[in-house]
């Protein structure tokens, strides 16, 4: 038994009817009397009522005819034909009937609200989209059959917000519209609204909420149909910005490939401005400046004639800044920041990197101060805070350059926002030899586990690598040297227990050794991994919830280390002893703390 046809393709075979009877105007009627537009426009590749749409004559007047044009030029992306055939078509607008005259001006209204969208002209894309909602009123039963016009005049006046910059509005439109885009047919305007409330979130500097709407956003493409060509690639482009700044380069380029090839990043302003600035960064980050310099000659420095919005060229210009040092190209980067029109804190941060570029940390300190009064996203205040403790490591302030790195620590934490503090970052290279025991207090970092360091004898390293460790190799190792099992190595990086065991497998052979303990103590000798210092619970912003924390996990620690021979158990047991005192000192002056806990450190207190 056939499937009943949908509306898309009873409205086909209207208008092939009519067609058939030489009438082309009355196919045209059909489709914009019947708000067809929508369906036109959501319709997805080469479809029947795509082709019996193009089978009407070009030469045939009229303004629904032009209107049909409209739409067929933008499914293609041929946006000047678009506007061309959009101004014949409201131009004879008053000659349509009475009849038809509403549900024309609504198509008229969409067309110019997904123009004004491709622009990027929030102004225009409002105004239209309340002229297609006043008309849209009136004929209130052709409306209901017909959602995906008010879907998709929602979802392109809510883009185009986001693009000017007023990201309130922006999530305001682009909630109605995902309320509006529940009703069969309205799969396309609720992938781009998924994708953008997930930008949203980003731009707010809610780096897990923007993961978690963008894997949804690609989850619900996947389901519905949608190839990676006809997407927007707005939700690879938040996933691969989101693992980027919380250090997972292999996710990051992975979703920036997939982002590329989406019509986004060819047709849609935000992604095609944003997905070649980030795979700069990234590349930069890999210490690949050719490539890093190709992806950035890519980033437009205007679209469609104008100029970026001033929130989008401030991101830019430090991204730029940002990948400009990365590459060892400061003269770039000083001419990137001179383009800057505006003197906010995104200007101040990157000069603050300027003058350290340039060993000049006074200046450095001056211009922060500025930044972080004006208190920017938490993204923006996490790197001030990171390049004032190197300013003031470098000023020889090393009470206020760990009190600035703390400050950073906290912000960071909430979102894993760990590209800052990375050896490979913009800021941080520093500071990891410097403080490793304060960085080694957050365990989500990853980072300060795996910083290569030399041993403590000075003497030289084995040298029994069979290869490099990946980067997730080193992450997992860093873990394993922390005591911490693999369901808790799983849980802390998001992978699963089998991708885990893969990973130490790997990290077995090209250590040459079979046992974990094995490859924890090689590591070390290696300078991979660094031990747990005492001051590591020394650092006074410490809780007794994170002490009591720490202290268990030396205590496994210790476990370990006592098959590892007299020295090593003897290193973990000062460890954990010195942690013990820090611990009741603190649950003494605080009045609380883990009761779990309180045994192992009073008897390690008294016998450290």
């Amino acid at each position: 038994m056939e499937e009943p046809a949908g509306p898309a393709e009873c409205l086909a075979a209207d208008v092939r009817a009519a067609l058939a009877a030489g009438d082309g105007a009355g196919a045209a009627a059909r489709v914009v009397g019947s708000l067809g537009i929508g369906l036109l426009l959501v319709d997805q590749g080469w479809t029947p009522l795509a082709a019996a749409a193009a089978a009407i004559p070009q030469a045939e007047p009229g303004g629904m005819a032009a209107v049909v044009r409209a739409a067929l030029a933008l499914r293609t992306f041929e946006l000047a034909h678009a506007r061309e055939h959009l101004a014949v078509a409201e131009r004879l607008a008053p000659a349509v009937s009475s009849a038809d005259e509403a549900s024309m001006r609504a198509s008229t209204a969409l067309l110019r609200t997904v123009l004004a969208r491709a622009a990027g002209d929030a102004a225009a894309a409002a105004a239209a989209l309340a002229d297609g909602e006043r008309h849209l009123a009136r004929i209130p039963e052709l409306a209901a059959r017909r959602p995906e016009v008010g879907a998709l005049l929602l979802s392109s006046a809510g883009t185009a917000a986001l693009w000017a910059g007023d990201h309130a509005a922006a999530e305001e439109t682009l909630v109605r519209a995902l309320a509006a885009s529940t009703a069969p047919g309205c799969a396309y305007p609720r992938l781009n609204v998924m994708g953008r409330l997930a930008e949203v979130e980003l731009l707010r500097g809610r780096l897990e909420q923007a993961a978690r709407q963008a894997a949804e956003e690609v989850a619900f493409a996947e389901a519905a149909g949608f190839p990676v060509a006809r997407r927007t690639g707005t939700g690879h482009l938040v996933l691969a910005q989101v693992a980027l700044e919380q250090g997972d380069d292999a996710c990051a380029r992975r979703h920036l490939d997939d982002a590329a090839r989406t019509a986004g990043a060819r047709h849609d302003p935000l992604v095609a401005t944003l997905v070649p600035l980030t795979l700069a960064r990234a590349l930069a980050d890999a210490g690949d400046r050719a490539g890093a310099e190709a992806a950035l000659a890519r980033v437009p420095a205007a679209l469609g004639g104008h100029p970026l919005p001033e929130w989008l060229a401030a991101a830019v210009g430090l991204g730029v800044v940002d990948v400009q040092l990365g590459v060892g190209d400061p003269d770039g980067a000083a001419q990137a920041l001179a383009g800057l029109t505006t003197r906010g804190a995104p200007w101040a941060v990157g000069r603050a990197r300027l003058a350290l570029a340039g060993s000049d940390p006074v200046q450095a300190v001056s211009v922060l101060g500025t930044a972080l009064d004006e208190r920017p996203d938490d993204g923006l205040r996490v790197e001030a805070w990171v390049l004032m403790a190197r300013a003031r490591l470098a000023l020889g302030e090393p009470a206020a350059a760990r009190a600035a790195l703390g400050r950073a620590l906290v912000l960071a934490r909430a979102e894993r926002r760990r590209r800052p503090f990375r050896p490979t970052g913009p800021a941080g290279a520093d500071l990891l030899a410097a403080f490793p025991g304060l960085l080694a207090a957050h365990p989500w970092l990853g980072v300060p586990a795996v910083l290569p360091v030399a041993p403590r004898d000075g003497g030289p390293r084995p040298d029994r690598l069979v290869e490099p460790l990946t980067e997730r190799e080193r992450m997992v190792l860093a873990r394993m040297a922390g005591a911490m099992s693999v369901a808790d190595i799983a849980a802390d990086l998001h992978l699963s227990v089998n991708t885990v065991k893969t990973h130490q497998r790997g990290i077995y052979r090209k250590l040459s050794v079979c046992r974990r303990n094995d490859a924890v103590r090689a590591a070390r000798g290696l300078g991979l991994v660094r031990p747990l210092e005492p001051e590591v619970l020394g650092a006074p912003a410490c809780s007794a919830q994170l002490l009591a924390e720490q202290l268990r996990r030396l205590e496994q620690r210790l476990a370990l280390a006592a098959g590892g021979g007299p020295a090593a158990e003897a290193e973990a047991r000062l460890a954990l002893a010195a942690a013990c005192r820090t611990y009741a000192a603190t649950v003494a002056g605080a009045g609380h703390g883990d009761e779990r806990a309180r045994p192992a450190a009073g008897e390690l207190t008294r016998s450290g």
